[in-house]
C-alpha cells in the first residue's frame, strides 16, 4: 500500500534528466554563416572581398543542403560554366575541414584538372582562412605527393582523385565527396563505371550522415550523368520575384527567347504582369525579401536528393548582353549550339539519335542541286575529307559559306589503296584537282583531311613527300566530350618509341560531329542557318552511307553508355568523310569568320560570268562542267587560301 503512494523514480530517467540541464547540444553546422565570415576573394576573382550571400542569395539553400546536418545523402547542381559551383565545393570542403573535419574524397575528370584545382584553387583559398595553420600537403615533411591534404592532428583530410584512374577510386572509404564536372566522365575508365566506383567510397556512410555533391555542366541527352542525377532529386528552380509586381516566376531560356526581339536588349516577360523584366532589375528580382526562392517540382524527393539548377542569366558574372551575343554566334551550327547549350545554359543538348531518310535527301538533291562538281554561289571555301581504306580511297568534296551553310560538291572513290604509289599519286591529283563555280571559274582546295588512323605510317609518308600546307592528318575520337579538332601530341614510332607528335596530326571529335551533321540534315529550307546542300547525280550510296550510323544506350562490362552504332551490312565512309570535310573547315576558321570577312572573300571569289548570273537551282550545268583531275599550276586567282596565308 506504501508502495503505491510513494512509487520509485527511473534511475536511468533521472541519470539523463540531470546530465540533460547541464549539457547544451552542438550549435548546428551552418556553413552560410561560415562562408561570409571566412572566404574572401582576392584580385583574381570579377569580385574581390568577402564572401556575400547577399549577392548570390541563391547559393544559401544550397550551402544549407551540404551541410552534414542536412539529412539529404545525395546534393545535386547542374549549372552553366563559371558561376560558382567550384566556390559552393571548396567553400563545403573548407567548411566541414574546419567545423566537423573528417576524411574527405574529390573526385575531379582526369589528374590534371585535380592538380589544377588543388594548385589554383584550394591552396589560395586555405591561405585565406583559418585552415591555413591547420592543414598541410600529407607527406610534405618527406616529398610524398601532394594530391592529398591533412589537417595537422590528423582529425580530417582531403584526398583528389581522377574518375580516370580506376586506383584513385579504390581502397579507402570517405564520409564526404565531391564529384566535380560528372559529365565530363570517362564512361568506363578500364575498371567500369567510375560513378558507380566513387559512389561505393561514400556509401557505408550515407545513412549516418555521409554527402555526396554532384555538380557538372551538362552535355549531350540522352546520357547526360549530371541531368540523370538531377532528374532523381527534387529538381528545383530559382523562382525569382518581378520587380513589377512582385510575382513569382523561373528565369527560362524561352521566355528570353520570345521576349528578346532584334535589336532589342536581352530581357524577360514577366509571367504575371506582362511587363519587361531587365538585367538591372536582376538584384530586385533574386532578393529573398521580396520572396525570391527555391521551388521544388519533385519535393517527395527531399529526404534522399536535393537537385538545384541555375545557368547564366542568375548571376551578375555573366551579362544577358554577353549571352545573347553568344546565342547570336553559335545560332545555325548544331556543334556551337551545344557549346552554348551547356556552358551559358546549363542544359543538355539533345542528340537526335538517327539522319532522315536517305531516300528524301537525295530527291531533293535531284530537284534543287546543280550538276556535281560545281560549286553554288556564296560558299568561297573549299575542303575535302579523306577516308582509307583497304583496296580504295574515298573523297568527299564539301564547299562552305556564311552561317554555317554547306555544299556537298562532289563524291569520289579512287580505286587504289594509299598504301601503294599509285593510289598515293592520284590522291595528290584529287587534292590539286580544280573544282568550277557556276560562272566556270575555277577553284583550288583550301584544305583536305585525311584520315591517318588505320593506315597510319603510309598516310604520313604520303604527307611528307607532299609537302603542303593544305593538307592535314586526323583520326576519329569517340566522347561527347572531345572538341571538333584539337593537336595529338605524342605518338608512338614505327620502333614503337613514344615521340613528339606531327603539327598537322589531329584528332577530331566524331561523335559530337555525327550529332551537329545529323540536326543539320534535318533542315529543309536553304535559307536556315546550317543548311546542308547537295549536288545532284552524287548516287544513292553516299545518301545511305551518310545516314547509316544510329545513337543506341549499350550495355559493356556493366557500364551503360550511349555511342554511335553502325548497324550490320552498312557502310558509313560517306559519314566518314563528312565529318574530315568538317574538321578541314574547322582549320581553316570557317566557323568562326566574321560576317564581313565572309563578304570580302564571297565578293573575291564570286566573279559572275559577263552574261550574268547563273541559275542556283537549274541550268548552271552547261555554264561549268565538271572538270577533270589534273594537277596543273593554279593561277593568282585560284589559289586556296591555305596557300595564299602560308
Amino acid at each position: 500500500m506504501g508502495m503505491d503512494l510513494f512509487p520509485l523514480a527511473n534511475p536511468r530517467r533521472v541519470a539523463l534528466e540531470a546530465l540533460a540541464s547541464v549539457l547544451t547540444p552542438p550549435p548546428p553546422i551552418d556553413l552560410p554563416a561560415w562562408a561570409e565570415h571566412n572566404i574572401e576573394f582576392g584580385s583574381e576573382s570579377p569580385f574581390p572581398g568577402p564572401f556575400s550571400l547577399d549577392r548570390f542569395p541563391f547559393f544559401r539553400r544550397i550551402l544549407e543542403v551540404l551541410s552534414p546536418d542536412h539529412p539529404a545523402p545525395f546534393v545535386v547542381l547542374r549549372k552553366s560554366a563559371q558561376i560558382g559551383g567550384t566556390v559552393l565545393a571548396q567553400t563545403a570542403i573548407a567548411a566541414v575541414l574546419e567545423l566537423v573535419p573528417c576524411h574527405m574524397l574529390y573526385v575531379h575528370p582526369n589528374a590534371g584538372n585535380a592538380k589544377k584545382w588543388l594548385r589554383r584553387k584550394f591552396r589560395p583559398m586555405v591561405k585565406g582562412t583559418r585552415l591555413n595553420a591547420a592543414m598541410r600537403p600529407e607527406g610534405a615533411r618527406v616529398g610524398h605527393s601532394s594530391m592529398a591534404w591533412e589537417r595537422i592532428d590528423e582529425a580530417g583530410s582531403l584526398q583528389c582523385a581522377a574518375a580516370e584512374s580506376p586506383n584513385d577510386l579504390s581502397m579507402a572509404s570517405y564520409p564526404y565527396q565531391v564529384q566535380d564536372d560528372i559529365s565530363k566522365w570517362p564512361q568506363d575508365n578500364g575498371a567500369g563505371d567510375p560513378l558507380t566506383q566513387a559512389d561505393s567510397r561514400t556509401s557505408s556512410f550515407l545513412k549516418f550522415g555521409g554527402k555526396i555533391f554532384r555538380a557538372s555542366t551538362p552535355l549531350v541527352s540522352p546520357g547526360c550523368r549530371i541531368t540523370d542525377a538531377w532528374k532523381e532529386g527534387t529538381r528545383e528552380s530559382y523562382h525569382v520575384a518581378c520587380p513589377h509586381c512582385a510575382g513569382l516566376q523561373p528565369l527560362t531560356w524561352e521566355n528570353m527567347v520570345a521576349a528578346t526581339t532584334d535589336g532589342a536588349d536581352p530581357h524577360f516577360t514577366c509571367l504575371h504582369c506582362g511587363c519587361t523584366m531587365e538585367e538591372r532589375h536582376l538584384p530586385l528580382m533574386i532578393d529573398p525579401k521580396r520572396g525570391a526562392r527555391w521551388v521544388a517540382e519533385n519535393p517527395a524527393a527531399a529526404s534522399y536528393c536535393v537537385s538545384f539548377d541555375l545557368w547564366a542569366a542568375y548571376t551578375a558574372i555573366k551579362g544577358w548582353r554577353d549571352l545573347w551575343r553568344a546565342w547570336e554566334r553559335a545560332k545555325g551550327d548544331p556543334r556551337a549550339e551545344q557549346v552554348f547549350y551547356n556552358d551559358w545554359l546549363g542544359l543538355p543538348f539533345l542528340v537526335v539519335g538517327a539522319a532522315p531518310e536517305w531516300e528524301a535527301l537525295r530527291d531533293r538533291a535531284e530537284e534543287t542541286g546543280l550538276q556535281r562538281g560545281v560549286i553554288p554561289p556564296r560558299h568561297p571555301i573549299l575542303t575535302q575529307g579523306v577516308d582509307c581504306q583497304e583496296d580504295r580511297t574515298e573523297v568527299q568534296v564539301t564547299a562552305w559559306g556564311p552561317q554555317f551553310r554547306r555544299y556537298v560538291v562532289d563524291y569520289v572513290v579512287i580505286d587504289s589503296p594509299i598504301t601503294d604509289a599509285e593510289g598515293q599519286r592520284r590522291l595528290t591529283e584529287q587534292l590539286n584537282r580544280a573544282y568550277h563555280d557556276v560562272w566556270g571559274n575555277p577553284r583550288a582546295t583550301d584544305m583536305m583531311a585525311v584520315d591517318a588512323n588505320a593506315y597510319t605510317n603510309d598516310v604520313h609518308a604520303w604527307h611528307r613527300k607532299l609537302k603542303s600546307g593544305r593538307v592535314i592528318l586526323v583520326r576519329g575520337r569517340g566522347g561527347d566530350n572531345v572538341p571538333p579538332l584539337e593537336r595529338v601530341k605524342w605518338e608512338r614510332s614505327a620502333a614503337g618509341k613514344v615521340v613528339k607528335s606531327s603539327r598537322r596530326w589531329y584528332n577530331v571529335g566524331v561523335s559530337g560531329l555525327k550529332a551537329s551533321l545529323y540536326a543539320a540534315l534535318r533542315k529543309a529550307d536553304p535559307l536556315d542557318l546550317g543548311y546542308v546542300g547537295f549536288a545532284k547525280g552524287l548516287g544513292d550510296a553516299l545518301f545511305e552511307g551518310l545516314t547509316a550510323e544510329v545513337r543506341k544506350e549499350v550495355r559493356r562490362n556493366g557500364v551503360i553508355a550511349w555511342q554511335w552504332i553502325l548497324p550490320p551490312g552498312k557502310r558509313n565512309e560517306a559519314l566518314d568523310t563528312a565529318n574530315y570535310c568538317y574538321a578541314a573547315a574547322f582549320k581553316m576558321g570557317v566557323f568562326v569568320r566574321s560576317d564581313p570577312a565572309w563578304e570580302e572573300l564571297i565578293a573575291e571569289r564570286d566573279i559572275e560570268a559577263v552574261q550574268g548570273q547563273a541559275d542556283l537551282f537549274g541550268g548552271a550545268a552547261d555554264a561549268a562542267p565538271m572538270a577533270k583531275p589534273t594537277a596543273r599550276t593554279l593561277t593568282k586567282h585560284t589559289r586556296s587560301l591555305a596557300d595564299r596565308l602560308a
